[in-house]
Order: C-alpha cells, then sequence, then structure tokens
C-alpha cells in the first residue's frame, strides 16, 4: 500500500488548521476544494488516495 508522502501531509495538515471547524469527522475528503485535492494528489497518485486522505484527516480530529 502508497501511504501518503511527508510533503502531502504537510499540505493537508495546513488546509486542515485553516478550515476544520469542528463537527465532522467524516469523509473530510470531500470538503477540500478541488485545486488542493488535486495538487496534493499530484505529488504522489495512486488508486487508494482518497482513502489515505480521509484517514489522515481522521487521525488529526481524533488528536484535536
Amino acid at each position: 500500500m502508497r501511504n501518503l508522502t511527508s510533503k502531502q501531509k504537510k499540505l493537508l495538515k495546513e488546509w486542515f488548521d485553516k478550515n476544520y471547524d469542528g463537527g465532522y469527522k467524516f469523509e473530510m475528503a470531500d470538503k477540500i476544494d478541488a485545486e488542493t485535492y488535486n495538487a496534493i494528489d499530484e505529488i504522489n497518485p495512486c488508486e487508494i488516495f482518497h482513502s489515505n486522505v480521509n484517514n489522515y484527516l481522521e487521525d488529526l480530529v481524533n488528536k484535536r
């Protein structure tokens, strides 16, 4: 399985810190704007990118 790179995680964390206001936890990848999502995907594209993004963002919510 191909995981997210540190650069992808950094960009996702920046997005999360700017945009997460609580209240939702699941399917957070659907909340990312298309431009940001595509920029992060282009770093290391894979078939399960969407799932990896959701898992990472859910972990960030759990850490709050």
